[in-house]
């Protein structure tokens, strides 16, 4: 997982990026994501990607954000997503294909 930099010139704002060929981690990150920016009362947008294709995705901030604060976000990122992974894992819930 990224923090991507603005590209001004297309118009995009700060970015977190990942990219996964697994489509268990690919909606648990995707929803992670989602969940941990709204916590924090950050308006975001699936720009990049499907939440039920794998491959990259890519999350644009539309609130006003720093590299500092999204590098901050990604701990717990990561720790809601692996969180998920194991209750999803408990309950048979991972889609094994």
């Amino acid at each position: 997982m990224n923090v991507e930099d603005p590209v001004k010139e297309m118009g995009m704002r700060f970015t977190i990026s990942f990219e996964t060929s697994d489509k268990n981690l690919n909606s648990l990150y995707n929803g992670a994501i989602r969940e941990i920016c709204e916590k924090h009362k950050l308006l975001v947008f699936h720009q990049i990607g499907s939440g039920k294709e794998t491959g990259n995705q890519g999350w644009e901030f539309w609130t006003e954000v720093t590299r500092e604060k999204l590098e901050a976000l990604l701990p717990e990122i990561h720790a809601r997503a692996k969180s998920g992974y194991r209750k999803a894992k408990e309950l048979g819930w991972l889609d094994e294909k």
